[in-house]
């Protein structure tokens, strides 16, 4: 069992132990969505879909072919996601994108991948939505 923390909220949530991060979006505009990332290199968004807090899967992409261990969303406008792991690449996500009336919208796309460190990664924190930063197994 994992706990998380929304903004508004202590919630318990049952997950399987291959899930090594569970990441609120803590933008007021997504307050109801959560992220899980897991070891096959999966990313899987969630939604409160009422006020019992049932979860519903919203969608889920394969990012990576190696474990992710660290998920983090850029926290003021929450349309920016990042996860990293065990092959020393980050990866930025766009997600919740903005839709014209009648459109429907991937929930999460490709945005850009990172490649400068030589370890896995373990740990990653935006500081807007253009800059992040991350640390490494290989100390930088």
């Amino acid at each position: 069992m994992q706990v998380g923390y929304s903004p508004h909220n202590f919630i318990v949530i049952n997950v399987p132990s291959s899930v090594p991060q569970i990441w609120f979006n803590m933008c007021d505009e997504f307050e109801e969505q959560f992220w899980l990332i897991d070891e096959q290199g999966r990313v899987a968004l969630y939604e409160f879909t009422d006020k019992k807090k049932k979860m519903k899967l919203k969608a889920e992409k394969d990012v990576s072919n190696g474990i992710l261990n660290w998920c983090a969303i850029e926290p003021r406008e929450g349309r920016v996601m990042a996860v990293g792991g065990v092959d020393t690449r980050i990866y930025v996500q766009s997600i919740n994108p903005e839709v014209k009336r009648g459109e429907k919208g991937k929930p999460m796309q490709d945005k850009v991948e990172l490649n400068g460190h030589s370890g896995g990664i373990t740990g990653i924190w935006f500081l807007d939505p253009q800059y992040l930063v991350s640390s490494s197994d290989d100390s930088s």
